[in-house]
């Protein structure tokens, strides 16, 4: 992952290196193999479909894989709702 800081300003753009088609595309052996430690994943249309509040099995599997290879996660996301904590929530206690 490429790093970008905007000499004199707080500004910090993150550029990735690898990108999949959807989250059941990644390889976690690959990436542990070249030492990354750590997934940054998107929460809207990502983890869960625009507007849904529930999170489908397949991803809660997913999760699960990440936290059985000790990778950390990040999520993140840009929206603003309450609904969101609970998503968050779930991901992180039902994992």
């Amino acid at each position: 992952m490429a790093i970008i800081i905007v000499e004199g300003t707080m500004v910090i753009y993150l550029k990735p290196d690898l990108y999949y088609k959807n989250i059941f595309e990644v390889d976690f052996s690959k990436l542990k193999q070249q030492g990354i430690k750590g997934i940054i994943c998107d929460i809207d249309n990502t983890i869960v479909p625009w507007h849904e509040n529930e999170i489908m099995i397949d991803v809660l599997n997913w999760f699960n894989e990440i936290k059985g290879m000790s990778f950390r996660v990040c999520l993140v996301s840009n929206g603003l709702t309450g609904g969101l904590s609970i998503l968050v929530k779930r991901l992180i206690f039902q994992v």
